[in-house]
């Protein structure tokens, strides 16, 4: 849940993506601050403010397949949208991180 509400709170640009960068491998984290440039350029193009919207966690579904590895499926909501949030989670390193992404 936490993990999803920030990735969105970064998305929206109210977060940096430097506070996740423990909790992912760094192909993850990449990623996330690619699309955070890429939203962050949208928003400056049609000079939007960042959003303050609260993401509610509508659900999550949680499924190992193997032993050390959840892949879950989170469905978040604000104001204007609602998004489905794929992860995969792998304990590295005596510790969870987000994998993989979607």
């Amino acid at each position: 849940r936490n993990v999803v509400r920030g990735v969105l709170e970064v998305f929206a640009g109210v977060r940096e993506a430097e506070q996740l960068a423990r909790w992912t491998t760094e192909d993850v984290y990449r990623a996330i601050v690619v699309r955070a440039g890429l939203a962050a350029r949208a928003r400056s193009a049609r000079r939007m403010a960042a959003p303050r919207d609260v993401h509610e966690i509508r659900s999550v579904h949680l499924f190992s397949p193997v032993d050390g590895v959840f892949e879950a499926t989170v469905i978040a909501s604000a104001r204007t949208r609602t998004r489905a949030i794929a992860l995969r989670i792998e304990g590295l390193d005596g510790r969870w991180r987000v994998t993989a992404l979607a």
